[in-house]
């Protein structure tokens, strides 16, 4: 019988033998999903805010210029589909930087909720079965892992349509 702990560990292993491309990729990815639910549930316009929206920017900008860097999926060229949410990112984080310094407020939250749905998307797409990301969080139970980032990411798109549908 499998104990609970060797079935179902996260194996950072995987993650340190992979080129450190992907390492800085993942690290900097793992710091703008982390801050997500801090931009999108605290106080707007304050101090705090500014900072953690400036350290979120830059590892979302970092977690998009990394991206061209891996290229393991090549259906055009040297590039997959996801580069294009890549480029839509910077564009988005671009757009979200001009509107806040130009106190357009409405529009730089539209901007920055079009990046972060890009993130998560980018996430979901990095999690399917037979992917690094996925073998690294859910060795063993791939499908069952997926699965339930799936449920998890439809009731946070929820809990965020909620919150923002007047933005949107």
């Amino acid at each position: 019988m499998l104990s609970w702990k060797r079935t179902y560990a996260i194996d950072f292993a995987l993650l340190l033998d992979a080129l450190f491309i992907i390492q800085c990729h993942v690290i900097c990815a793992v710091i703008a999903l982390g801050l997500v639910p801090v931009m999108l549930f605290r106080r707007k316009g304050d101090q705090l805010h500014k900072v953690i929206g400036r350290i979120w920017v830059v590892a979302m900008g970092l977690t998009a210029i990394s991206s061209f860097g891996i290229m393991d999926i090549r259906l055009i060229g040297p590039f997959s589909p996801i580069h294009r949410l890549s480029l839509l990112t910077l564009y988005s984080l671009t757009g979200a930087v001009i509107q806040a310094c130009a106190g357009k407020i409405e529009v730089h939250k539209r901007h920055i909720l079009g990046a972060m749905g890009g993130l998560v998307g980018a996430f979901i797409f990095t999690a399917l079965p037979g992917r690094l990301m996925s073998r690294v969080l859910f060795p063993n139970v791939e499908v069952i892992g997926f699965i339930a980032l799936l449920v998890l990411g439809g009731v946070g798109f929820v809990l965020w349509r909620i919150k923002f549908r007047h933005v949107i």
